[in-house]
């Protein structure tokens, strides 16, 4: 996934450190990310969260929705929301 958002000009990091959902949110906001991607959610049956960091919005994605822009749609409607 990461390697898919570079691929379309956005910056991404991926988080190797296990936490639960809130102290991820967290870390994102400290880190000044404006979307969280959660992958393989349970809350999402198995397939994608993301979350616009600013505010929680989150859009439930599946895999398939994922790969067909539904998160690139997501980000840039996220975009310049400061």
């Amino acid at each position: 996934m990461a390697h898919l958002l570079r691929s379309q000009g956005y910056t991404a990091a991926r988080d190797i450190i296990r936490r639960d959902y809130d102290s991820s949110l967290e870390y994102a906001r400290r880190m000044n990310f404006r979307c969280m991607l959660v992958v393989g959610d349970d809350s999402a049956g198995g397939g994608c969260r993301a979350v616009r960091t600013r505010d929680g919005r989150t859009l439930t994605l599946t895999m398939e929705q994922l790969l067909q822009n539904g998160l690139m749609k997501f980000i840039e409607e996220s975009q310049g929301d400061e």
